[in-house]
């Protein structure tokens, strides 16, 4: 598979778990989950840019609030 195949969703969660790693979470917590929790967290969606990275909203930020940003940015569910 070269590279013009992977979708921007799957960039994004592989650069996502890049990060994971670099933080030194547990090996549990290295996984897709985790990855688009924290997209969801920053509010990045799969054509968002790094630098975009926004805390806004934080304070009604949840696990369940980021899986419904997940399903609308990502395509993808947590639970």
């Amino acid at each position: 598979m070269g590279k013009a195949d992977i979708s921007k969703t799957d960039i994004k969660i592989r650069e996502a778990l890049e990060i994971l790693k670099a933080l030194g979470l547990p090996r549990q917590q290295q996984n897709e989950r985790s990855a688009l929790t924290l997209l969801s967290l920053l509010n990045l969606k799969p054509n968002s840019a790094w630098k975009n990275a926004s805390d806004a909203g934080r304070t009604q930020k949840s696990t369940v609030n980021a899986d419904q940003r997940c399903r609308f940015g990502f395509e993808r569910f947590l639970f």
